[in-house]
């Protein structure tokens, strides 16, 4: 067992930075929409990766409205190389914190007294050319 090996990227955790939830009519209709504005800051001298992701949820009638904005902390290895490290950011990172982001949604809409929002699995690598724009730099 001591021949472990440090992962080269790992995530640490995440914070709800907000939560807000707009609730016009009990009735929530079927067709739910959803969009993500992911954003990152890259930090190659400490070792560390921050991806701030905003969801957005309407209900086609506009009856329900939740916006999330959640903060997803990664460390990786200074020395990975930086093809690599891209390939964790913008396509692992996305991937990495959405299943948290869909059981928070579920719950958040169960506790309101609305019928349950439950989000697909979705592959979240779409989001990769938006990250990579809204990509912070600090070295």
């Amino acid at each position: 067992m001591d021949n472990l090996q440090k992962p080269s990227f790992s995530f640490k955790g995440y914070l709800v930075e907000k939560a807000e939830i707009n609730i016009n009519n009990s009735k929530i209709g079927k067709e739910i929409n959803f969009s993500f504005n992911p954003r990152g800051v890259l930090n190659k001298k400490e070792g560390t990766f921050d991806l701030i992701l905003g969801v957005n949820i309407t209900e086609s009638e506009l009856s329900l409205v939740i916006d999330l904005e959640v903060k997803a902390f990664f460390t990786f290895d200074i020395d990975l190389a930086n093809e690599s490290l891209e390939n964790y950011m913008i396509y692992n990172a996305p991937a990495l914190v959405f299943p948290y982001i869909r059981a928070y949604i579920s719950t958040l809409s169960t506790l309101s007294g609305v019928p349950t929002i439950i989000l697909p699995t979705l592959n979240m690598s779409n989001l990769a050319p938006v990250l990579m724009k809204n990509l912070e730099r600090i070295s």
